[in-house]
């Protein structure tokens, strides 16, 4: 399967189109829609793009690469800032989180949020036993009872600005 659509960014485009798919109910063939590799930060030639798309439309990865470029934005200011104000007292729980490869990653054991060390331990050693890695269990703070997202930075699009066309093809 394969989609054109318009957006300021690959990845603007990208969630835009599985919004869109979503609200029609109908993911054509998707299997899982994290799977998004763009093109042209893997390969440069374009004589190898037939042959990685191949690839990874096989292991079930939507490939995406840009059609046409978008306008630049000329503002001076593109993005606008919208704080979240959150009233009352801020209760944080404390938190196990289970990584790959070095206390510092950012691969995370899938399940390993827990909220006693022992429980979190359990998964890792598991992950670390399944995967032959090394797993680490970090300790943090999370907020318990109120949203984590204290202010929003939206892009602010110009009108003069046009938006490019990216194909994705799954």
């Amino acid at each position: 399967m394969e989609k054109s659509i318009s957006g300021y960014s690959i990845h603007q485009a990208y969630a835009w189109m599985i919004k869109e798919m979503k609200e029609a109910g109908n993911l054509e063939g998707l299997r899982n829609t994290s799977n998004f590799i763009d093109l042209y930060l893997l390969c440069d030639e374009p004589e190898l793009f037939d042959d990685c798309i191949r690839m990874f439309r096989e292991t079930g990865f939507v490939v995406g690469y840009q059609e046409c470029a978008p306008g630049g934005n000329p503002n001076q200011v593109q993005t606008q800032v919208i704080d979240t104000i959150i009233k009352g007292d801020k209760k944080w729980a404390t938190n196990y989180l289970a990584v790959y490869d070095f206390p510092w990653g950012d691969e995370l054991v899938r399940g390993s949020q827990k909220g006693t060390k022992k429980e979190s331990v359990d998964v890792a050693r598991a992950a670390s036993q399944l995967e032959n890695r090394d797993v680490f269990v970090l300790i943090g703070k999370s907020p318990d009872g109120f949203p984590r997202c204290s202010a929003q930075c939206l892009y602010k699009p110009s009108p003069k600005q046009t938006p490019g066309l990216y194909k994705f093809i799954w």
